[in-house]
């Protein structure tokens, strides 16, 4: 690179910082961490804040797709720490296009989400969006939508998704934002397919896939795939769910993209029992499967999810008492979101395995 050959570090760490988001962005996560890497022995003889906060920006977003939350989160309270608004929001122009104070608040609320602290993730997602107002950058605004929208779907609340989503869409189809508008149709759909227009919510969330895929992002793409091939199991086409799932891990596998890996572990479970009553083994070792990895990854709301789902097959064959033992723990990891509707399942599970 001419940068290099020109000894001039400051455009070498704008190139290797660009180029990270882009890997970062296109799902080769491997390479953005590399490229990272890269930045932080720049950033290592650098007194500028700005390249501080914007080696942690790439971390933080890199680290979550990875599926490594605990990186993701320190990177995220670093920003945090780090950021000043009247100071470091013009790094929005040189760097990554929205603004970097946001974009940590955004990435530590669906991470505090996943770790089970649903009511500070709703702060987070406040405190982004406030100072996405404060700044009035239309990405960075579709940006604090999308993260609101995105933790909503987390937690299961379609209605609010739902809100936040057309919210993102509006701000992206006025100002011509490409990727987010995919994400808030695909968020859309997930929301009007769990509020039951399953049929509407399918081709939404199906034109979202697509619309992703022809920018050529794979960002916690299979996730999505995964949540499509759920509703398509909802809808009666458990072998047409099956299909995108595991698409969606081997796409996962592929680049090393462990974000939300428990679910479509947990969902692959489900589709196999919802296909056939004697695949129950591969059930029991999707939803064990599924419970390890979210235990690996500190994951403590994806853990619940997989914990009811073979609570409930171990139920149905009799195993109540090893099905209580299982359920419990995960559900006491729990001290926020007791109105949350896992939250208000497991304790009902609980109850239904105790007093049967």
């Amino acid at each position: 690179m001419l940068c290099e050959e020109l000894a001039d570090e400051r455009e070498l760490f704008i190139v290797l910082r660009g180029e990270g988001q882009y890997h970062m962005i296109r799902g080769e996560l491997q390479i953005a961490r590399n490229l990272g890497d890269r930045c932080v022995a720049l950033a290592a003889g650098s007194n500028d804040r700005g390249v501080q906060i914007e080696t942690h920006h790439l971390f933080w977003t890199s680290n979550f797709f990875m599926g490594e939350y605990a990186n993701a989160d320190f990177h995220c309270a670093k920003g945090i720490s780090l950021y000043e608004p009247e100071r470091d929001h013009a790094l929005t122009y040189v760097y990554s296009g929205h603004d970097s104070g946001v974009c940590c608040r955004c990435f530590s609320a669906l991470i505090q989400c996943l770790y089970g602290h649903a009511d500070r993730s709703l702060e987070r997602c406040r405190e982004a969006l406030d100072l996405a107002q404060r700044v009035e950058h239309p990405l960075t605004t579709a940006l604090a939508h999308w993260a609101y929208s995105f933790v909503h779907l987390l937690r299961r609340e379609p209605g609010l998704a739902r809100t936040w989503a057309e919210r993102e869409i509006a701000v992206c189809e006025e100002y011509l934002l490409p990727l987010l508008l995919s994400q808030g149709t695909f968020q859309l759909g997930w929301a009007l397919a769990e509020l039951g227009d399953l049929e509407q919510g399918i081709a939404r969330m199906r034109e979202g896939v697509q619309a992703i895929s022809a920018t050529g992002a794979e960002m916690g793409l299979p996730y999505f795939v995964a949540l499509l091939g759920e509703a398509l199991g909802k809808a009666g086409q458990p072998e047409a769910g099956l299909e995108e799932i595991d698409r969606a891990l081997a796409t996962a596998n592929q680049h090393g993209a462990r974000f939300q890996i428990s679910e479509m572990l947990r969902l692959k479970g489900e589709l196999l029992a919802m296909r056939s009553k004697s695949a129950l083994a591969e059930v029991e070792a999707c939803f064990r499967a599924a419970i390890a990895a979210a235990d690996e990854q500190g994951a403590k709301l994806p853990k619940l999810r997989s914990a009811m789902s073979l609570a409930r097959l171990l139920a149905g064959r009799g195993e109540r008492a090893q099905a209580r033992g299982l359920l419990q723990p995960a559900y006491a990891a729990i001290t926020e979101g007791r109105g949350t509707i896992d939250l208000k399942e497991a304790e009902a599970l609980l109850e239904d395995l105790r007093t049967r």
